[in-house]
């Protein structure tokens, strides 16, 4: 597991405010069913991320949650930092190993130090616009 479910909960609910006008809070009920995480659980992600300045809110009727910035501008990284705390992805042995150093390698070692590479440049470069493109992309292709 790359992210904590907190973490992956986070990412779906901004991917899924990525597509609505900021004019239009869309409720915890709303984004909960579109993207099935449970309620309870998403408002105190909600409120964590309106926490760290990704999201604002409104109250009463017609309220809820909206992007606080454009999705163009929201990194991977800057989400996987508020719900997680820093981190180096990866650190542990992929294969579980108490003794696993460049120097002591597992079988795995050196393939999986390129393959973290690799994912953290991405967690540092994705957007969350270029995830909901991904999304409404692939989206469109099952229509088909």
């Amino acid at each position: 597991m790359l992210f904590t479910p907190t973490c992956e909960y986070a990412i779906r609910a901004l991917i899924f405010l990525a597509g609505h006008p900021a004019e239009k809070p869309i409720t915890v009920q709303t984004i909960g069913q579109a993207t099935d995480i449970p309620t309870p659980f998403l408002s105190k992600i909600l409120l964590n991320l309106k926490n760290h300045g990704f999201l604002k809110s409104t109250k009463g009727p017609g309220g809820g949650y909206y992007l606080s910035r454009s999705a163009n501008d929201i990194i991977l990284e800057e989400i996987v930092q508020a719900c997680d705390g820093p981190k180096e992805h990866g650190e542990d042995c992929v294969l579980g190993l108490d003794q696993c150093s460049d120097k002591a390698p597992c079988p795995l070692h050196h393939e999986w130090k390129r393959f973290k590479a690799e994912i953290d440049l991405k967690i540092h470069r994705l957007t969350i616009k270029d995830l909901h493109q991904k999304l409404v992309e692939k989206q469109s292709v099952l229509k088909v």
